[in-house]
């Protein structure tokens, strides 16, 4: 999570995916709100400890939606100065490099989050200015563009960081 502007220790990020992973279970079993007693606990119903939770945390991996429920959940915070800065500097960028598809790729690899190029380039085009998005949409629905040539400035970032966490 220190390449999107958190800084997290291990057990706060084993804490946050143990978390995804019971919210996982518990909407495909159909017990929504019914979650452990401790965030950390990372046991089965019948008291064991799971499968998953003998996996070492640098192995397991996150599906798009646990990545974004994880990610919406950390953006809520508030963001501290010079935060916003670093977390794009950590995805490439700087204040005259925009960041494109491929850098957000990398750091969805990093991270372990199975995202499909579809995803990331949602993910990219989300950033922009609405009137931006607009021109853009209509550019590559043209095939005037392709969807690596999009860039995100540093500008475009920081107003997506601070949107989402107002």
């Amino acid at each position: 999570f220190r390449v999107l502007g958190f800084e997290e220790r291990k057990d706060e990020i084993a804490k946050l995916v143990a978390e995804s992973e019971r919210e996982q279970s518990d909407d495909s079993q159909g017990h929504e709100g019914q979650h452990a007693a401790h965030p950390g606990d990372q046991t089965a119903r019948d008291g064991e400890p799971s499968p998953r939770s003998r996996v070492p945390l640098q192995e397991k991996t996150l599906d798009f939606n646990a990545f974004l429920s994880i990610i919406s959940k950390k953006m809520e915070e508030p963001i501290p100065r010079g935060e916003v800065e670093s977390a794009f500097r950590l995805f490439g960028g700087t204040r005259d490099r925009p960041i494109g598809v491929a850098n957000v790729a990398a750091v969805a690899e990093e991270l372990g989050a199975k995202l499909t190029r579809e995803e990331i380039e949602e993910m990219v085009l989300q950033a922009l200015p609405p009137d931006q998005l607009r021109d853009t949409v209509e550019k590559l629905r043209r095939n005037k563009i392709s969807p690596e040539a999009v860039r995100v400035t540093q500008e475009d970032f920081e107003r997506l960081m601070r949107r989402r966490s107002e």
